[in-house]
């Protein structure tokens, strides 16, 4: 929402449609400028090749992401057999070669059965990971023998659309952290066969999907894609409190006759007062007297026009 600290601040999040050859980062730094250097982050990062779905937090919305359980994530994407790379992607160089008879469509569907479910994979060494205080990509480009420990990966379905020749179309419903990437190299082995994933396309984050989501130029435009509200993505308990506690709240005093014993949130009425786990409290939106839900857009053309707050 537009603050009500009668500054130009803004607390909310963006869902927005990534295009294919853009890094997180540069939709980021694209939007940060589109609101005149606003503090943005992203809720989970989507490979550059890759299209869809990408959650912008801002302004305040970025203290939630710790405690905000942004799962399901949907994707649609297609396998090729054959030959996989080292980036278990097309834009990587092969690394192994795999040849006919290609698998039938049942085949595809009775080995995926095999990755439902919780599990452990291997990242690709192309990925974001830290090795050693470095991302694994840059160490991976520079030629270094790297290892990345397992990972866990929790995949709730795996749908097979359409099989030709060496190929598959598929939807993938996972939990939060799970490299489509590696699943498809892990589908081909189940299969005997090396294997790539060859497009992806993200299609949900949670609550957000990709028929409510904004391309870059309707968000600079008008502003699509916004959503102010707190409850957006917050999953853990609410806990409400009095209007005699809310000022306790507000200056980092535990409410009366309130306890927690993990993550919450609380809240007088509609509006966000703190953020609070087991040590305490871990951030009191005491600017503006909390973070009230709001469903109306940001105002547009404000690049350059808006205001940092002087205590994030």
């Amino acid at each position: 929402m537009r603050s009500s600290r009668g500054d130009d601040s803004l607390d909310g999040f963006v869902n927005l449609i990534k295009p294919p050859g853009m890094t997180a980062h540069d939709v980021v730094a694209r939007v940060r400028r589109s609101l005149g250097g606003e503090r943005v982050g992203h809720t989970g990062t989507l490979d550059p090749d890759a299209a869809g779905v990408l959650v912008l937090a801002v302004g305040r919305a970025r203290y939630l992401l710790g405690w905000s359980d942004l799962s399901p994530k949907q994707y649609w994407g297609r396998a090729v057999l054959g030959w996989s790379t080292d980036s278990l992607d097309a834009a990587g160089q092969g690394v192994a070669r795999s040849h006919p008879p290609w698998p039938s469509r049942q085949d595809w569907e009775q080995s995926s059965r095999w990755l439902l479910g919780h599990g452990l994979t291997l990242p690709p060494l192309v990925s974001a990971k830290q090795v050693q205080g470095r991302r694994a990509y840059d160490a991976a480009r520079e030629g270094e023998r790297i290892w990345l420990p397992p990972i866990g990966a929790l995949v709730y379905e795996l749908t097979v659309e359409s099989v030709a020749d060496n190929a598959a179309t598929f939807v993938a419903t996972t939990g939060g952290g799970v490299y489509i990437r590696a699943l498809v190299r892990d589908w081909g082995e189940a299969l005997g066969h090396a294997a790539h994933l060859a497009a992806l396309i993200r299609t949900q984050v949670g609550p957000f999907r990709i028929d409510a989501a904004a391309t870059l130029e309707e968000w600079e435009d008008s502003r699509q894609g916004w959503d102010g509200r707190w409850q957006s993505v917050w999953s853990a308990p609410v806990l409400g409190v009095s209007e005699a506690d809310r000022d306790r709240v507000l200056h980092g005093q535990r409410p009366r006759g309130v306890s927690w014993a993990g993550p919450a949130a609380i809240a007088y009425g509609e509006t966000l007062l703190a953020v609070v786990d087991a040590n305490g409290f871990r951030h009191v939106f005491a600017d503006g007297g909390g973070w009230s839900a709001a469903t109306e857009r940001p105002h547009s053309g404000s690049a350059g026009t808006t205001h940092r707050r002087t205590n994030r």
